[in-house]
C-alpha cells in the first residue's frame, strides 16, 4: 500500500502494488533510488519503474529469483545506489543494472562460509 503525494500516512485500501502474485514472501525492505522503487522479500526482489506520475502506468521492470535479505539492515542507499548483502553476494543497483560486488573478487565457497567471512571483515 502506498500514501498520495503529500498525503503522508494515509493509505487507502485501493491504493496498492501487486507486484507478483501468489508468492508467500513478505516485503522485508522497500527503498527508492531515482524512478524506481526496489522491494525485498526474503528470496527475491523486484525492481518497479514508477517513473509515471500516474500509478496505473508503474510497472515491475525486474523480478529477480535468489537475491533478496533476511534483515532490513542488509539494504543501504548510496549516492551511487542502492547496496545489499545476501549469501549471495554484494550488489549495487545504479539505477540501470544490478552489479554483483564481489564476482571475480570473493570466491563463491569463501563468501559463503561464515568463518571465512569473518576473517575478511577483519583484514
Amino acid at each position: 500500500m502506498y500514501s498520495m503525494p503529500n498525503r503522508f500516512d494515509t493509505f487507502p485500501t485501493f491504493n496498492f502494488i501487486d507486484v507478483v502474485k501468489g508468492d508467500a514472501e513478505d516485503y522485508v525492505k522497500l527503498e527508492s533510488y531515482a524512478d524506481r522503487l526496489l522491494a525485498y522479500k526474503q528470496k527475491s526482489m523486484q525492481v518497479l519503474n514508477i517513473s509515471s506520475p500516474s500509478d496505473t502506468n508503474w510497472f515491475l521492470e525486474t523480478d529477480v529469483k535468489h537475491n533478496g535479505v533476511k534483515n532490513p539492515g542488509a539494504v543501504f542507499r548510496t549516492d551511487f545506489g542502492v547496496t545489499w548483502v545476501n549469501d549471495n553476494g554484494c550488489y549495487i543497483y545504479d539505477g540501470q543494472n544490478i552489479v554483483n560486488l564481489i564476482d571475480n573478487k570473493i570466491d563463491d565457497s569463501t563468501w559463503r562460509d561464515r568463518k571465512n567471512y569473518r576473517e575478511l571483515l577483519k583484514n
